[in-house]
């Protein structure tokens, strides 16, 4: 099970994606070696060496983690969890960081982090179909991000 510390909310909607997005196979592989944090509720965050030996570090920023009554198809739970799966699916693959490899390399691992996200996360919602939960775009992607940018710009200004 990942181990997740990134408050109330964020804890809320991380673990529903985790749970209901990524493929049983890979989760009983790779669900363990997870840690996703945040510092949402708070300035600052240690992770102790028995949350981090051995496991992949996943960082939010807090702009991310949606909050309030919302339910799981608002855009910004929507992105919440593309985010995640894309970072999961970094894991999972092993990839290496940017600053190890060209940038060649590095555009191959986005891509393909991204093509895992929407296939995990465009398989969840196709179970949820019969309801007319649209399918997560890379359009629907490029909206929110361009959004998400302008209020981290904002929040730098400010």
């Amino acid at each position: 099970m990942a181990n997740l510390n990134c408050g109330r909310d964020g804890d809320f909607w991380i673990g529903h994606a985790l749970d209901h997005c990524i493929p049983d196979d890979v989760w009983d592989k790779h669900g363990d070696q997870l840690v996703l944090v945040s510092t949402t509720e708070s300035d600052d965050r240690r992770l102790g060496r028995a949350h981090t030996e051995g496991k992949h570090i996943i960082v939010l920023s807090e702009r991310v983690i949606p909050h309030g009554p919302l339910t799981e198809d608002h855009p910004r739970v929507r992105y919440l969890y593309f985010l995640v799966l894309h970072e999961v699916a970094h894991a999972v693959r092993d990839h290496r960081p940017p600053n190890e490899i060209t940038p060649e390399q590095n555009q191959a691992q986005e891509d393909e982090a991204n093509a895992l996200a929407f296939e995990w996360f465009n398989g969840y919602l196709a179970t949820k179909d019969q309801n007319g939960v649209a399918l997560f775009t890379a359009a629907e992607l490029a909206e929110i991000q361009k959004e998400m940018q302008a209020r981290m710009h904002a929040a730098l200004k400010g």
